[in-house]
């Protein structure tokens, strides 16, 4: 009915948006910013499709745009924000959500993301801060719960931890980090009491719903490689979870590495143990982690002699 009714193809381009469609939203999205050059939602929008395509770059270039043709919307401010965690520059992007908020004080995902910020640098106790501001301004807000569970997951707090991931699943019973984390954090606490069985059963129950974490890939693999019960330990599986972890992270986390040797040499393959221990022992000293780096020491001998390493 009206080809240059632009308003219509920045809608229709957050309906790609929504779907997945990314390249469709972003056509909507240059065709509206065609018929209207100082539209901000729409350079907004069109950032955002950017994003979720992982081109973070030229989404932080729609931003700016967007904020320089509307500078009082938080929105844009707050997803600069996001763009600016995902190239990790975290001074930026807690710059931009503390516009936001300065914008719009009731923005609880300004406070949330400005909270993950923190609990990224490992400021607990400010993200905490901003969780609960988050949650306070919008009491449904699982991902806000879920995250600061992580935050007292953190700082050794593994009740409170325990509580706001049991409330994340209740808010959002599809939300698949909040019940990982559940699992996870009930397999710290099981394995603190020395309920390895339960333990390895929650961390197996974890990995149904975020197979792609590295720490518990890690925790999983440790135990099955390391518990003095015979009927607990699999080399062969710890071999598969350590391996996945170290893949996860490029090989460059050296507790990770660790994690490996010791099952390599659980599952028989000393010569694999030895030259990952190796390895790994270097990385540690390399990065300071000297401490690390002698007990991987004392590993490395036992794997050398044949034996493997019991953790408890």
């Amino acid at each position: 009915m009206d080809p240059r009714f632009s308003g219509a193809y920045n809608n229709r381009g957050i309906a790609y948006n929504e779907v997945g469609r990314y390249d469709l939203a972003i056509r909507d999205f240059d065709k509206a910013i065609e018929l209207r050059p100082d539209y901000a939602k729409a350079y907004n929008n069109r950032g955002s499709a950017y994003d979720k395509k992982g081109d973070y770059d030229q989404a932080i270039q729609d931003y700016d745009k967007a904020i320089a043709f509307d500078p009082k919307d938080a929105h844009c401010h707050s997803n600069r924000g996001l763009a600016h965690v995902e190239k990790g520059q975290l001074e930026l992007a807690v710059r931009d959500f503390d516009k936001a908020i300065k914008l719009n004080p009731s923005y609880a995902k300004a406070y949330n993301n400005r909270g993950f910020v923190h609990l990224s640098k490992g400021d607990y106790d400010q993200a905490i801060h901003d969780f609960d501001t988050a949650i306070e301004l919008n009491p449904s807000y699982a991902n806000a719960h879920n995250r600061r569970g992580l935050a007292y997951k953190s700082k050794g707090e593994l009740d409170r931890a325990s509580r706001d991931f049991d409330k994340a699943v209740e808010l959002d019973p599809s939300h698949a980090d909040a019940r990982a984390h559940k699992y996870m954090n009930l397999a710290l606490l099981e394995y603190q009491q020395g309920k390895t069985e339960l333990a390895v059963e929650r961390y197996r129950q974890a990995l149904e719903f975020r197979g792609d974490w590295p720490e518990i890939l890690n925790n999983l693999a440790w135990i099955l490689a390391t518990d003095e019960d015979t009927q607990i330990r699999d080399g062969v599986e710890a071999v598969r979870h350590a391996e996945y972890a170290c893949q996860l992270t490029d090989y460059k986390v050296v507790s990770m590495l660790d994690t490996l040797a010791v099952a390599y040499a659980e599952a028989g393959q000393f010569d694999l143990a030895v030259e990952t221990a190796e390895k790994a022992t270097v990385l540690a000293r390399s990065t300071g982690q000297d401490n690390l780096a002698e007990s991987i020491q004392e590993h490395l001998e036992l794997f050398r002699a044949g034996k493997g390493y019991r953790a408890r």
